[in-house]
C-alpha cells in the first residue's frame, strides 16, 4: 500500500498530471457556464469564432488550452481571466450516489446509473476488486 501511495505521489508531481487536471477543470468550468447560461456549444463556438468540433475538443480534454483562447472564454461569459484557469472541478464521492449493492456468488455489483455503450445498454457496473 505505501509503494502505491509513493507512485500516486510521483505521479501527481508530473507536468503531464499537472496538464491534463487543469485541462480536465477547463473543461468543466466551459460546461458549467454553458449550464448556467443555457447556452449551446454551436452557440459557444459562434461566439468564440471557432467550429463547433473545436468546441467539442474543448470539452473532451483534447484541447490544448491558449492563453488567448482562455481569454475569450472568459469574455464570453463575463468572468476573469482568473476565474477560467483557478477553477477546480469539483470532486466526485462515492456516497453522493444513490447505488444499490447486491451480492451474488463471484461478486458484487451496483445496480442504478446506466451504462452507456455504442452496442448496448446495462444497468449494471461490477464493483471494482
Amino acid at each position: 500500500m505505501d509503494r502505491l501511495l509513493e507512485l500516486i505521489r510521483t505521479v501527481k508531481n508530473t507536468w503531464e498530471y499537472t496538464f491534463t487536471k487543469k485541462t480536465s477543470d477547463i473543461s468543466a468550468y466551459i460546461e458549467l457556464k454553458l449550464s448556467e447560461k443555457g447556452m449551446t456549444k454551436t452557440a459557444l463556438a459562434q461566439e468564440l469564432g471557432v467550429s463547433r468540433s473545436c468546441v467539442s475538443h474543448m470539452l473532451n480534454g483534447d484541447m490544448n488550452f491558449t492563453i488567448k483562447t482562455i481569454s475569450k472564454i472568459a469574455v464570453v461569459f463575463d468572468s476573469s481571466f482568473e476565474d477560467v484557469v483557478t477553477y477546480e472541478r469539483p470532486k466526485r464521492r462515492p456516497e453522493s450516489f444513490n447505488y444499490e449493492t447486491v451480492s451474488t456468488k463471484s461478486s458484487n455489483f451496483y445496480y442504478g446509473k446506466k451504462c452507456h455503450s455504442k452496442k448496448k445498454e446495462t444497468n449494471i457496473i461490477p464493483l471494482a476488486a
